[in-house]
């Protein structure tokens, strides 16, 4: 909700306007959800008019690990060089008011893991179709030598009108590339549905490792749980690198046959011995399927269930309003622009301006904003001179008194 962003320490630096919180290009007005890296919330965004998921990094890791930030900035990087219906798109990154965050496509519905826990172990056809388009995504990723690295139920999302589409590509690197975020050679991913290479080293892990997470996937739409646990991260490694990958035929009868085959065959031991990408699962998948997809859209999940409506979004006066102060729509004089992008752009950053003369451009943008008159330009620079004035004076009193 709008009102709980509010009093939300991540945002505490953040800029409110008509009791939202306003971070360029977007409005934001309810928390998502948090992970282990950052926290998402869904925003309005200013210029696209359209909604879209905020995804933040915590600080707390940013002061633990200085490099976490460019991992958090690569994420936003490689998304955006991947281009495909099935995938999350990223629109834009920035850093502002201490915060690091991206702007991404918000998808209305919710996670396969999410799904599976509302109704249960999917029907085969259905679990099938999800693995396909997530395959033909990360197929898109794979042509480009890009490897996810974290795929899961959490990271498969399945919108309100059927669409699938993988998030997250927090883990994602080119494959062959120097990872130094990872120089150790540390495990990373989540372990239940990780392929044993990456439990060794993940800079090894190739498009054949997303394959195997899929397989993995596949085994949790159908049984409705990981193939693997344990009681610790150790005793799941072990089981993953040592023990055959369950036979999903002894949790789930009526499994066909041509889906345990497919199964076995992503999640070999060896990456050689797998099904070794996106693209060639997708192909496997649409065979087994006879060339058919099945439908994903359900009555209790159209666009007009309660569980996908707006919670709360900013009204529409809010938005033209904060368009107004912030991108500058509905100003008649063209000789008023440069003086206003000056006061907009300065505004965006409490630490660029000294206390007085923030305080005299916050004004001008409030007044702005507030009518449908605009300020004179020599109303404009005369308060941004009186501010300067002001500012020289009461810093010369504190030398010299």
């Amino acid at each position: 909700m709008a009102h709980e962003l509010l009093s939300d320490p991540l945002l505490k630096g953040v800029p409110v306007f008509d009791g939202f919180k306003v971070l360029k290009p977007c409005v934001l007005y309810e928390l998502v959800g948090r992970g282990g890296m950052g926290v998402v919330y869904r925003g309005r965004h200013l210029s696209l008019d359209i909604d879209v998921a905020v995804k933040f990094l915590l600080p707390d890791l940013e002061q633990k690990n200085p490099r976490v930030i460019a991992r958090f900035q690569r994420e936003a990087k490689i998304a955006a060089h991947v281009t495909h219906q099935n995938l999350i798109r990223v629109f834009s990154i920035h850093s502002r008011f201490n915060v690091h965050y991206i702007v991404m496509e918000y998808v209305w519905g919710e996670t396969a893991k999410a799904c599976v826990k509302r109704r249960g172990p999917l029907p085969e056809r259905e679990a099938l179709t999800i693995l396909l388009e997530a395959a033909e995504g990360l197929a898109a990723a794979h042509v480009k030598n890009i490897v996810h690295r974290d795929v899961k139920p959490d990271n498969i999302l399945i919108s309100a009108e059927g669409d699938v589409k993988v998030a997250d590509l927090g883990l994602a690197k080119a494959a062959g590339e120097q990872d130094f975020l990872t120089a150790t050679g540390a495990a990373m991913g989540t372990p239940n549905f990780m392929p044993p290479e990456q439990w060794y080293d993940t800079r090894s892990v190739g498009p054949a490792g997303d394959v195997y997470a899929l397989g993995a996937t596949l085994y949790f739409l159908l049984a409705g749980r990981p193939a693997i646990t344990g009681s610790s991260q150790a005793e799941i490694m072990s089981r993953i690198c040592s023990q055959p990958f369950p036979d999903v035929r002894r949790e789930i009868a009526n499994v066909s046959s041509d889906v345990a085959l497919l199964l076995r065959r992503c999640t070999q031991k060896k990456p050689d011995e797998r099904i070794q990408n996106g693209r060639e699962l997708a192909e496997e998948l649409l065979r087994i399927l006879g060339g058919e997809r099945e439908r994903l859209v359900q009555a209790e999940t159209g666009t007009g269930s309660r569980r996908f409506r707006l919670q709360n979004p900013p009204p529409r006066e809010t938005i033209a309003r904060i368009k107004s102060a912030l991108l500058g729509t509905g100003s008649p004089k063209a000789s008023e622009q440069p003086l206003r992008r000056y006061l907009i752009k300065h505004a965006q950053d409490r630490s660029k301006l000294p206390a007085p003369l923030f305080s005299a451009v916050a004004a001008s943008v409030s007044a702005r904003s507030a009518t449908r008159d605009p300020i004179p330009l020599w109303v404009g620079i005369l308060s941004v001179i009186t501010a300067l004035v002001v500012f020289l004076l009461v810093l010369g009193t504190l030398f010299l008194g």
